[in-house]
């Protein structure tokens, strides 16, 4: 659950909940990843936000505990404002392949590209998950939250080169095929070649 709250002095927060699914209300496994994957997530988001121009959220106060006084685990955290990619694409009814009009199509796709390269730029030496100590606030990779292993030694450091394979056109036109091609093209634009 998601709830903007906005105080006398105009700033926003929001407030992000995890409410507990049907099947994780008595604990066990589900309770466990849904603790894990907020603290991956507000771990990221701190990361970036420290070191990146992204335009990410300040994290406030959260509590990853399902047990806590609010009664689910939750996130109190900056508002930004914006329009969701989705809602550019249903303005034009669906039908289009632009993001919004021509000029909001232009900046939406400038503005992925540059947020693609910029994650794209950070080199880790293991494999897993980043995780941030509380104590130290330093940033560390852990166990991955989806196989359960890690952190892993990478075999280098660099990030791998990506191979796109050609299918055939009808197949290649699906909104689900657009998104390898559109990630080649902004990392033609914006990768180690390209300019930032």
């Amino acid at each position: 659950m998601v709830r903007r709250i906005t105080f006398a002095d105009g700033i926003s927060w929001v407030a992000r909940l995890r409410l507990p699914e049907l099947n994780g209300v008595f604990g066990g496994r589900d309770a466990l990843d849904n603790a894990c994957a907020l603290k991956i997530e507000i771990a990221s988001m701190k990361f970036f936000k420290s070191k990146t121009s992204i335009p990410v959220p300040e994290v406030y106060s959260y509590n990853v505990d399902p047990t806590n006084d609010v009664g689910a685990p939750y996130i109190l955290m900056d508002y930004i404002h914006g329009t969701v990619a989705i809602e550019l694409r249903m303005a034009r009814n669906g039908y289009s392949d632009l993001f919004g009009t021509p000029d909001q199509d232009q900046r939406f796709r400038q503005q992925t590209a540059k947020v693609q390269a910029t994650l794209s730029s950070f080199k880790f030496d293991q494999i897993g998950s980043l995780y941030q100590n509380e104590e130290t606030l330093e940033f560390f990779i852990g166990l991955d939250l989806k196989t359960g292993k890690g952190p892993g030694r990478r075999q280098r450091t660099t990030t791998p080169t990506l191979h796109f394979e050609q299918s055939k056109s009808d197949v290649q036109e699906s909104p689900s095929f657009t998104v390898p091609v559109l990630f080649k093209h902004l990392i033609s634009l914006y990768g180690d070649n390209g300019s930032r």
